[in-house]
């Protein structure tokens, strides 16, 4: 559907009238050119509710942080759609919503805080990824105990006092995997547990605002999820936030495409003014990467 056409700005008409909210759009990446885009969008609002239908590989959580509370500002009620898929930072806004429309074949991602990797220009890895390591090891060193100290008291034939089979075990752990602890270092450690219970503070003063989720939520989508691309579903999804529903047909109709443009692209959908083209209203640096890899 062509953008700014008569049946377009009938569509919204109609959308406006079915769910009494001004209706906004963004999809790209989430950064300050379209918080600040956003931000011109939300001047003299209409009703006391805003749907903004989202789809995000992701980008900057403290600005995804910022564009939900912006909303808080302007509008009473805040609803987020998200018709094909809202990952990492993006799921920020979500949690920031007090209610969630999603298409059933849409899914959000974990936040999982990312940062750039030591000594590494473009690749970037996730903040867990030092607890994750420092899970393996424990894994490790209690099997090592373990088998040990069973594999003496067997062999023989309880001579070998489970105790002593244990302190055994223990010294042979030590030994395999103290080289392998040694190359955590502390400071990354740190970076990274400050960027987890900043993360989950963000996320904590989302949902006391918008009363859709719990602080429990909040933890799991920080670091309850295996990888940064993890497809958390529509059930799922029901599962973790209280107020979740699928959209109306004309909802449906009204959303973008599941390709990300070039640009950032935000709109207000307004059918008493003219809708902007999507250049006009795309920032214009080019972005990097628009994939659902994005920070």
């Amino acid at each position: 559907m062509e953008v700014g056409s008569q049946s377009e700005l009938d569509l919204v008409r109609k959308l406006r009238e079915e769910e009494k909210a001004d209706i906004y759009q963004y999809s790209g990446e989430i950064s300050k050119e379209g918080l600040h885009l956003l931000q011109e969008s939300l001047e003299a609002p209409r009703h006391h509710r805003a749907i903004l239908a989202l789809t995000t590989g992701g980008g900057d959580g403290v600005v995804a942080y910022q564009i939900a509370r912006h909303f808080h500002r302007v509008y009473e009620r805040l609803t987020i759609y998200v018709p094909h898929f809202c990952m990492s930072a993006g799921t920020f806004v979500v949690l920031g919503a007090h209610d969630l429309i999603m298409h059933p074949n849409a899914m959000i991602g974990p936040i999982d805080p990312q940062f750039r990797k030591f000594d590494e220009i473009c690749m970037r890895e996730s903040a867990l990824t030092s607890r994750a390591a420092l899970a393996a090891l424990g894994e490790a060193a209690f099997g090592v105990l373990e088998q040990t100290a069973c594999e003496l008291a067997v062999a023989s034939e309880a001579a070998v006092s489970f105790k002593l089979g244990g302190q055994v075990g223990a010294n042979l752990a030590a030994g395999l995997l103290s080289p392998l602890v040694a190359k955590l270092s502390p400071t990354i450690v740190g970076t990274e547990h400050r960027a987890i219970g900043t993360a989950i503070e963000y996320g904590k003063r989302l949902v006391r605002a918008s009363g859709n989720a719990t602080e429990e939520t909040v933890h799991r989508l920080v670091t309850g999820y295996p990888s940064h691309d993890f497809a958390i579903d529509y059930r799922e999804v029901c599962e973790l936030f209280k107020n979740v529903s699928e959209p109306s047909e004309l909802l449906k109709l009204h959303a973008w495409g599941p390709d990300l443009p070039d640009d950032i692209t935000v709109g207000r959908h307004d059918p008493q003014a003219p809708i902007a083209d999507a250049e006009s209203l795309g920032a214009k640096d080019k972005l990097a990467s628009m994939d659902r890899e994005a920070a």
